[in-house]
């Protein structure tokens, strides 16, 4: 029995080999199994004809090779009765739309494995760990080289709003000093203009130290989480996902499910006479003959699931390796970019100071921004 496999897809040379070759093996599997049927105790004709409904169903035309049995010339009304319902459930069961659909599955399997073994782009894994290990090290040297510039700016920017809360609180006590006297001498009011053009000036001072610190301290949290942030799982970039893309095995057990069905059906069926029984017989026999080659595509199906397994394990670390190494240089980049910013804030600050003497640092303490 032939069946064609339903596929329009375009396929380069090596996957046209491998198409033409598992349709050669399945057509050895076919013919094999046919030759296993024993037609001392079934019905020829009958069984070839149950070969042939699948191709009717879902067309209004009929092949040239479909028969129309009618059973024996001396059968009864009640034995063709029988053999017809016997031949209703079979053309039900979509025979040739259920091996078809199994064969495009295991192909397309075959086909993606293919894809996978064949990218000529590819890095060995372990080169690819050689690559991570290498901008392991190049990621830790930045983190300690980001942190210690962090550190000294988050130090100098501490000083620096510690002189201006610590200024602006002795101008504040002493104008308050200033004007608890009853009177105001011409010394003290020009005093007081001082401290107050000194205590805005302060204020300012407070707001711009303020706004210059604001990008460090959004860039430094941003990151903070990307150092700190637990690894993808990566589940959702994997290339190949084992126990997920198993159609034929869902398909199969489908197909079983109607059979077995079917099978119930008839057993629980009055099928009288001996004449009855060998139509019985040869429809079980036609079952089961499906059954034979759903047996080597489960085993198909297996082999090809482990040899999926064994290249998606390859091609799944290259994916988790290849996040690795994309946060790593994210992260590097964004580091980078933050000790530009520091380098920039540095030279503002340089100006800042020098509006003032109190700026002028004489003692550091470390803080974080």
């Amino acid at each position: 029995m032939s069946h064609q496999l339903h596929t329009s897809q375009v396929e380069s040379p090596s996957a046209a080999g491998i198409s033409v070759k598992f349709k050669t093996d399945l057509q050895t599997i076919y013919d094999n199994v046919e030759k296993t049927v024993d037609f001392t105790y079934y019905d020829k004709n009958f069984y070839q004809h149950l070969q042939n409904l699948h191709s009717e169903s879902g067309s209004e035309k009929t092949t040239e090779k479909t028969t129309k049995f009618v059973g024996d010339t001396n059968d009864s009304a009640y034995v063709k009765k029988c053999f017809r319902r016997m031949a209703e459930d079979i053309k039900k069961l979509d025979v040739d739309e259920y091996l078809a659909s199994v064969q495009n599955s295991l192909l397309t399997l075959k086909l993606k494995i293919h894809d996978i073994e064949r990218k000529p782009d590819e890095l060995p894994v372990e080169t690819l760990q050689e690559i991570h290990e290498k901008k392991e090290k190049e990621y830790k040297a930045s983190i300690k080289t980001y942190t210690e510039k962090l550190e000294k700016m988050g130090a100098r920017f501490y000083f620096l709003q510690n002189c201006v809360i610590d200024n602006y609180e002795m101008c504040s006590n002493q104008i308050s000093e200033l004007i608890s006297s009853t009177e105001l001498s011409e010394d003290a009011r020009m005093q007081y203009a001082t401290l107050q053009a000194e205590s805005a000036f302060l204020k300012d001072a407070t707001k711009f130290l303020e706004a210059l610190r604001a990008p460090c301290k959004e860039l430094s949290a941003k990151i903070h989480q990307q150092i700190t942030r637990p690894a993808e799982d990566g589940q959702e970039h994997l290339f190949v996902t084992p126990y997920k893309e198993r159609p034929t095995v869902e398909i199969i057990t489908d197909f079983v499910s109607r059979c077995s069905a079917i099978q119930k059906k008839w057993s629980d069926s009055q099928f009288r006479g001996q004449k009855c029984k060998q139509y019985l017989d040869t429809a079980y026999r036609f079952i089961n003959s499906v059954h034979y080659k759903t047996d080597h595509f489960i085993e198909m199906s297996k082999d090809l699931d482990q040899v999926y397994c064994n290249v998606g394990k390859d091609t799944n670390e290259r994916i988790f390796i290849k996040l690795a190494l994309d946060k790593k240089e994210k992260c590097i980049k964004e580091m980078k970019i933050a000790e530009q910013l520091i380098v920039n804030t540095n030279k503002v600050l340089d100006g800042f100071v020098e509006t003032d003497t109190v700026f002028q640092p004489s003692t550091s303490s470390s803080s974080a921004i």
